[in-house]
């Protein structure tokens, strides 16, 4: 990982930190720091949870990669194209799921009663 770099995909921090900018996903102006998974850790690694502080988004610019400039930052690639977070976020926006209110079925006595 090498900075001022925009990912292509998601990844899972291995070795090392980054700063990132994921205002284009979230809206957050801040930048956000990025750290390894830990080694020790017996946890189901989960991107959208506790695992999100140690992933790299599809999207998000990486405004530093590492503590020093000569630091190597490695990371595994964990989804591509429309499995990634922004490819879902891409997905529900062309694909939106079908919203049923709780008095749709009934709206058409509504009006007729009327």
């Amino acid at each position: 990982i090498r900075s001022s770099w925009v990912l292509p995909c998601d990844f899972i921090l291995l070795s090392g930190a980054c700063v990132c900018d994921e205002s284009g996903l979230t809206g957050e102006s801040m930048p956000v720091r990025k750290t390894e998974v830990p080694a020790d850790s017996d946890r189901e690694y989960d991107p959208l949870r506790e695992g999100a502080r140690h992933t790299l988004f599809a999207g998000t610019t990486v405004l530093q990669a590492g503590s020093r400039p000569d630091e190597e930052v490695i990371a595994l690639v964990s989804a591509a194209g429309i499995n990634t977070s922004k490819g879902e976020l891409i997905a529900n926006i062309i694909f939106p799921t079908k919203m049923t209110f709780k008095y749709d079925e009934e709206l058409h006595v509504v009006f007729f009663l009327r």
